[in-house]
């Protein structure tokens, strides 16, 4: 039965994505989603079916919510890993996020190290998830750094 259930619910966001891209589409923009990381457990998880949407040609870019307090070699495993997926057309991209807990003050360092890796991989670019005023601070400071012409 819950099998059932998450791929019913997998198809009804399934049918909105495509719906969304359609439109989107006709009106000659790009359709990019911060999806999940696993995708044989996203469906369970979040209903996102995202390689397929990906596959369908309904998501232009994917943008990978990737985890960067896993830093080091795990998170370089990751964003390796993405690269294997058979997304048909569409773009991957590790996708970069400030953390959302005040508390942390490491968060600078982490948005750096993320976009270092990332580079070092040899992505060309990154999504940047939760652009928020922290985020909108740190990016002067990035531009001085990791994110230098």
């Amino acid at each position: 039965l819950l099998k059932r259930w998450n791929t019913y619910r997998a198809e009804l966001l399934s049918s909105v994505v495509r719906e969304c891209a359609d439109y989107a589409h006709a009106h000659g923009r790009k359709v990019s989603a911060a999806v999940r990381r696993d995708p044989p457990r996203d469906l369970e998880i979040a209903a996102q079916d995202w390689v397929r949407w990906c596959r369908e040609g309904w998501l232009d870019i994917a943008g990978m919510m990737l985890n960067p307090n896993s830093m080091g070699d795990s998170y370089r495993a990751m964003i390796r890993e993405e690269r294997k997926l058979d997304v048909g057309p569409a773009y991957i991209r590790p996708t970069v996020y400030t953390s959302c807990w005040p508390e942390e003050t490491d968060f600078p360092l982490m948005t750096s190290e993320t976009i270092k890796a990332i580079r070092e991989e040899g992505y060309d670019a990154f999504s940047y998830f939760k652009l928020d005023k922290r985020a909108i601070e740190l990016l002067p400071i990035l531009r001085q750094g990791v994110l230098a012409d």
